[in-house]
């Protein structure tokens, strides 16, 4: 002897009655004939086998969209102060190259390589 109470209750979409059982009230099935989801209602009070219950369809879910590539994280005040020391050190060593040419050049220690004439082969 089945001690399960069962009702019917119809589709909200193609109003097919489905028979369920009382203790699946509030979850969520598929109507066998359209498949929509849908949520079981709660099984009428009493003997009310007569009375068919129009079920709701199951709220629908947000689609999941992809996540965007993620921001890179603002720089820190440590990387930002190591990164305007390395600046200025290479700006200062850039500096010290060009005047140390610069007297090289006017004191005459740097001596001009001597100009490179073409020449042609002889046959």
């Amino acid at each position: 002897m089945n001690l399960t109470r069962e009702f019917k209750f119809a589709c909200p979409v193609c109003h097919q009655h489905i028979q369920c059982a009382a203790t699946s009230a509030g979850e969520v099935m598929a109507c066998p004939t359209c498949y929509q989801k849908l949520v079981v209602p709660n099984a009428p009070s009493g003997n009310t086998t007569r009375l068919i219950i129009r079920a709701k369809q199951a709220p629908k879910t947000a689609p999941v969209k992809p996540q965007a590539e993620t921001a890179r994280p603002a720089l820190s005040r440590k990387s930002l102060f190591g990164l305007a020391t390395v600046l200025v050190l290479v700006a200062g060593v850039g500096i010290l190259l060009v005047s140390h040419f610069a007297q090289a050049e006017n004191s005459g220690t740097l001596k001009a390589s001597p100009p490179i004439t073409a020449t042609t082969p002889k046959l």
